[in-house]
């Protein structure tokens, strides 16, 4: 995770070519239109949920924070 006041560099002059930056949290999605788009493609095998998630023992959160971080994972969810 970034810290809040984190710098972003950019390259000017591909701005200027009409690139864009936007800023986005969460995915920027409405809930009610996401989550049956995304139950939709499960049912018809176009999105890998099991190749994103991940389960970890809540012992190993560090790790877990870790493999996230690193971009090892998706998300990580904790288990008792």
């Amino acid at each position: 995770m970034t810290a809040p006041d984190a710098v972003m560099r950019a390259n000017v002059f591909e701005l200027l070519e009409g690139r864009t930056v936007t800023g986005s949290v969460m995915g920027h999605q409405a809930p009610a239109v996401l989550i049956p788009r995304l139950l939709n493609l499960f049912q018809a095998g176009r999105f890998p949920i099991g190749r994103m998630v991940r389960t970890y023992p809540l012992e190993q959160i560090n790790s877990a924070v870790a493999d996230v971080r690193a971009g090892k994972t998706v998300k990580a969810v904790l288990t008792p």
